[in-house]
């Protein structure tokens, strides 16, 4: 690929994780306990990044050695995990977020989402950005499972038009 286009391509960030199932008996009843043992994330395209920023939930900001951004990322999101450390929970479901600035070397900036959803028998594992937030924000309002959802996009929101006033 021409080394001029590869840097300008944005970074792309995917989430993947070990999921494992706990199952154990309550007066005669199986239960199931589902929950992630880890993340792993990767920023693709990695060659016009610059600056890279980890923004927690309580607004604390972060830089991050762009080199060392992945790991970085995964050691903070995982320590949580083992230590099951909610940011947020509501409507039944418990989550652990955070949110990830990549600045790139021509100006552009991305903001992502990423999170670890449990409830029940499910865990979700994502992260999203862009149009994917709206959808966060305006599908299944009236349903109180998705309630994190509405709120996490609610502060991503917040947090991209505050971000621009630093962003030169």
């Amino acid at each position: 690929m021409d080394k001029e286009y590869k840097y300008k391509l944005s970074p792309e960030v995917t989430v993947a994780a070990k999921i494992k199932v706990k199952a154990y008996e309550v007066d005669g009843n199986a239960e199931k306990e589902v929950y992630s043992e880890g993340v792993k994330i990767e920023i693709l395209n990695k060659n016009n990044l610059e600056k890279a920023y980890l923004i927690y939930p309580n607004n604390v900001v972060k830089k991050l050695n762009v080199n060392e951004v992945e790991n970085t990322l995964e050691e903070n999101f995982n320590k949580d995990i083992e230590l099951e450390k909610y940011n947020l929970e509501v409507g039944g479901r418990s989550y652990q977020y955070v949110f990830l600035l990549l600045m790139g070397m021509d100006g552009s900036y991305d903001l992502y989402l990423i999170y670890v959803k449990t409830g029940g028998d499910e865990i979700v594992i994502n992260s999203v950005s862009g149009i994917e937030i709206w959808g966060f924000e305006n599908s299944n309002k009236d349903n109180p499972e998705y309630e994190g959802e509405r709120i996490m996009a609610e502060q991503y929101r917040k947090i991209l038009e505050e971000s621009s006033n630093y962003i030169k």
